[in-house]
């Protein structure tokens, strides 16, 4: 299952002053959702592997460049 969402969490005012910056944002997952797992049997023949990733990616479009920057992050989902 794929879920793609979009959102504008946050505009900068111009101009942007050099610093770090902390923008919160929160998004509700489907009920049930299954817990993440990554299980990779090494020793088997047959190397079974079963696999359920999660992730979110960031990008933060600038005005001034044409080239957005991008962030991507592993979430690690408990039942």
């Amino acid at each position: 299952m794929i879920i793609d969402y979009k959102a504008t969490c946050f505009k900068f005012s111009d101009p942007l002053s050099p610093g770090d910056y902390i923008i919160p944002f929160s998004f509700t997952l489907p009920a049930k959702v299954p817990a993440s797992m990554m299980w990779k049997k090494k020793d088997h023949h047959d190397k079974p592997k079963a696999t359920v990733k999660y992730g979110i990616k960031a990008i933060f479009h600038k005005k001034s460049d044409n080239s957005p920057t991008k962030y991507k992050q592993m979430l690690i989902i408990h039942e």
